[in-house]
């Protein structure tokens, strides 16, 4: 059976299309405003100014979520720090920290975070018993992808402060559109926890 070089030509042709859309497309991304670290998303250092990432992500039972920003109950440091409650028996939700607020990779957004050595926050949990799962970098397969990934997993919380990081010395930190990711389920009764002094440093 023979097959015809036009066809052979037509599929050469389109496939050279489609690379030069991509191309085209590649382009018309403008880079990303470069941040100096240290870079706070949320803490005393930065109380005088608006954070680049705002947590403005809700996900999963989301009507189930509570964001208190401005929280007093025993703080890192300063005068405040956030706390998160989660009033679902069961199901699950979480937030992420965006920019611009909202944005999912279908807008220009993002920082790039030459020179971050880690990812840095506080935490502890109302109870002590409190789970969390901590992501750096969600976005895949969009416009605007986050231009690397880090998971720090599922961590417990305890009733005291603990320090924990994602390291991310030697990442690709060209476009960072959401910075951490923080998701939990339901433990079958409501149940509270509280961030302080996240920071890329």
């Amino acid at each position: 059976m023979k097959t015809s070089h036009r066809f052979i030509l037509a599929g050469v042709y389109g496939l050279l299309a489609v690379v030069a859309s991509f191309s085209v497309l590649a382009e018309d991304i403008n880079p990303a405003p470069m941040l100096t670290v240290p870079v706070v998303i949320y803490g005393a250092e930065n109380s005088t100014n608006v954070p680049p990432y705002a947590p403005s992500g809700w996900m999963g039972k989301f009507d189930a979520i509570e964001l208190d920003d401005v929280s007093k109950d025993l703080p890192h440091s300063g005068e405040v720090c956030m706390k998160i409650t989660f009033s679902d028996a069961k199901d699950w939700g979480g937030i992420v920290w965006q920019h611009p607020p909202n944005n999912w990779g279908t807008e220009e957004g993002g920082y790039h975070l030459y020179g971050a050595r880690q990812l840095s926050f506080w935490a502890r949990g109302a109870a002590g018993t409190e789970r969390i799962e901590v992501k750096f970098g969600i976005l895949k397969d969009k416009l605007y992808s986050d231009s690397t990934q880090a998971v720090l997993g599922h961590i417990r919380l305890s009733k005291i402060w603990r320090h924990f990081s994602i390291p991310l010395a030697g990442k690709n930190l060209s476009r960072i559109v959401t910075p951490l990711c923080i998701s939990f389920a339901g433990t079958g009764k409501p149940f509270s926890f509280y961030l302080d002094d996240i920071v890329i440093e």
